[in-house]
């Protein structure tokens, strides 16, 4: 007769100053389920959080005790996460309006954010409006951001299907036995270190100044 396991307890608490909130789970839950539980004023904001002092996405997993501290858009690790959100947004918009383009490397900057793109032909200053113009259509259409890590061959096939040859050379620069995050933005799929405000509402004001493809060998790997 099979016996069956009870899930352990897991307790997280607020970080020291918050009135040392917890909650008792009965077993895994993510760090959005925590926040909602722990500070529901504060959860609806958050872009991340810090766990153990690590900054996580909102769909990180608590497995075990911790201690847990929302993080905004206005602190300086939250507006990196804002910044890596957006440069996959840009990444869907080019992708929708320029199927044949291929998108490189995001990259986080002191002032925002920029993406490396190999396209047949430089960007005018009317596609780049038209490009904002996409991403704000897409940042109101209120869409979840969904982040998965998956082995490193798994995510490999799925470039190779969609054809991104710089995601490939990309990929062949990370072990072969660690795994990949991907995060899927409707019927697009970037990939990051992270993280990226995974299942996080974007309404960022968005602004472009230009795109451009830099070699490989110039520059690191996001």
């Amino acid at each position: 007769m099979a016996t069956m396991t009870t899930p352990r307890e897991i307790i997280v608490r607020l970080r020291d100053g918050d009135g040392g909130r917890q909650h008792v789970f009965e077993g895994p839950a993510t760090v959005g389920e925590a926040l909602t539980m722990l500070d529901p004023a504060r959860a609806k904001d958050a872009v991340g959080a810090r766990l153990d002092g690590q900054l996580v996405d909102l769909t990180g997993v608590v497995l075990h005790d911790g201690t847990i501290d929302p993080v905004m858009s206005d602190d300086p690790d939250g507006l990196s996460i804002v910044r890596r959100a957006c440069a996959q947004l840009l990444g869907h918009a080019v992708k929708q309006l320029y199927p044949s383009a291929q998108m490189a490397i995001a990259r986080v900057t002191d002032d925002g954010f920029d993406y490396d793109i190999a396209y047949e032909q430089p960007f005018t200053p009317d596609d780049l409006l038209a490009i904002e113009a996409r991403m704000c259509v897409l940042a109101d259409t209120e869409y979840d951001i969904l982040k998965y890590a998956l082995p490193h061959e798994e995510v490999l096939r799925i470039f190779r299907m969609n054809r991104t040859e710089y995601k490939l050379r990309l990929l062949d620069a990370i072990p072969k036995d660690s795994s990949v995050s991907i995060y899927i933005h409707q019927d697009y799929i970037d990939m990051s270190r992270g993280p990226d405000g995974a299942e996080h509402t974007l309404s960022a004001s968005v602004q472009i100044d230009g795109c451009f493809w830099c070699l490989l060998s110039k520059r690191g790997a996001q």
